[in-house]
């Protein structure tokens, strides 16, 4: 729920902007069982902010890949997103492209953390899935576990 649709703050239209953070923005934070740590964080325009945070990663060179669609209501926003999972190893064969990992399972679990910054008049109110106890989501021992069958 978004009881101030029209003071969205939008602080970029462009992909791979870092003012993003500065606005508005939903972030998943995503660790695959052999990638530690992704980030893509959305903003109400549509714009994507992600980058690899791996030790060796590619940073903003990397491109998630994903499709990202934003619904904005007269009280609320939402975000629909895929993820293109390119397999265990494809960092080696294209390190700039996808989300390395095989499927999420019991015992090979994904961790993730999904959170929401709002801004306004200057200070920004966070929410998280999983709360970190810090001032952003950048807490890998706190991210929840992801798995299928």
């Amino acid at each position: 729920m978004e009881p101030d649709m029209k003071g969205l703050q939008i602080s970029t239209t462009q992909n791979d902007d870092p003012k993003l953070l500065e606005g508005d923005h939903i972030t998943l934070l995503i660790e695959t069982s052999s990638r530690s740590y992704y980030e893509l964080s959305i903003n109400p325009a549509g714009a994507v902010y992600d980058l690899d945070r791996a030790p060796g990663g590619r940073g903003l060179a990397w491109t998630s890949g994903a499709q990202v669609a934003v619904h904005r209501g007269a009280d609320r926003w939402s975000i629909e997103m895929r993820l293109p999972i390119v397999g265990e190893e494809a960092f080696v064969l294209d390190p700039t492209k996808g989300i390395d990992g095989s499927r999420p399972k019991e015992l090979f679990p994904w961790h993730f953390n999904l959170g929401r910054s709002r801004v306004r008049d200057g200070k920004a109110e966070r929410t998280a899935f999983s709360p970190t106890g810090k001032a952003d989501l950048h807490a890998p021992e706190k991210f929840a576990k992801l798995w299928g069958r």
